[in-house]
């Protein structure tokens, strides 16, 4: 199988030994990087098939980018770790550079970094360096020996992720995700002026973000949409008025690239009002079309 040129380009092998020369390194291959979405969180991930190990970047709504490397093969010893970020190898002028330490725990997540760390190390991959992380293990022992041994310096490479899809989907994702307030969103209200059906631009604003949410948000399954009145006009009168309200809402998200097929569309008029009709801003809040996205 060829390598591709990507990597031929890109991955720093020759910086190994730039590390420390007497040392004995330890590499492992990487997969080309990979993303997922979930419930408000993006993922950019990285895998190590020969151990096993999954280096992540997730993002969670409202919270700070963070990053971690799962291992269910080795447990490394837990010692200091350093991140260098390596220019690739067409750069042989450029020195590596100390992103930062920090310390390798036992267990199967064995680095967690702070989110400063994680930041300035995707920076760097997305700025076409590789991230190296570099640290002392035991070899296995040898025929004969109870115990380990020599130390071997370890070295995991994650490969650049300049114009990687990946990384494209990733930040676009994260993007997705600072625009949305999360409880607003999963009960949303569409008001209307008295006997009209209309959408204003700050209806479908916001009906523009909840189009953006839904592949960010992979657990949603429906969209309810409930038409209502308030209690002016005939009955038949308020239930036709509600039902167009409704299907403003829709034919807006069909518009925007949501599947008809989600939309359930409901109306009932002025029989179940939320608010008092006996004021004028009690009837405002009754002239309106609920949103609710179903899990």
């Amino acid at each position: 199988m060829k390598t591709p040129l990507y990597y031929a380009l890109f991955l720093p092998l020759t910086l190994i030994a730039s590390l420390n020369a007497q040392a004995q390194y330890a590499a492992f291959p990487a997969t080309p990087w990979g993303y997922e979405a979930h419930d408000q969180r993006c993922l950019l991930e990285q895998t190590f098939p020969s151990t096993g190990a999954v280096a992540r970047f997730e993002q969670r709504n409202g919270q700070r980018l963070t990053f971690e490397l799962v291992n269910q093969l080795f447990q490394p010893l837990s010692s200091p770790t350093q991140v260098y970020a390596a220019p690739p190898v067409w750069r042989h002028d450029r020195p590596l550079r100390l992103l930062g330490k920090t310390t390798r725990q036992r267990g199967t997540t064995p680095f967690r970094f702070s989110a400063e760390l994680a930041e300035q190390m995707l920076v760097s991959l997305e700025n076409g360096n590789a991230a190296l992380l570099s640290y002392p293990d035991l070899i296995a022992p040898a025929p004969g020996q109870t115990a380990a041994t020599d130390p071997v310096h370890r070295q995991i490479t994650l490969t650049p992720a300049f114009l990687s899809p990946a990384l494209i989907d990733f930040r676009s994702c994260v993007i997705q995700l600072a625009q949305f307030d999360v409880n607003k969103l999963d009960l949303m209200e569409i008001r209307f002026n008295y006997g009209s059906a209309d959408l204003d631009r700050k209806d479908r604003e916001m009906l523009d973000q909840l189009v953006n949410r839904l592949p960010v948000d992979q657990e949603i399954k429906s969209i309810r949409l409930s038409g209502f009145t308030d209690s002016g006009g005939l009955a038949h009168q308020n239930s036709e008025m509600a039902r167009m309200r409704v299907l403003s809402v829709a034919n807006h998200l069909i518009s925007a690239g949501i599947d008809p097929a989600i939309i359930d569309s409901r109306y009932s008029g002025g029989g179940k009002p939320r608010y008092s009709n006996r004021t004028a801003t009690g009837r405002a809040g009754n002239r309106r079309v609920d949103i609710e996205l179903i899990r």
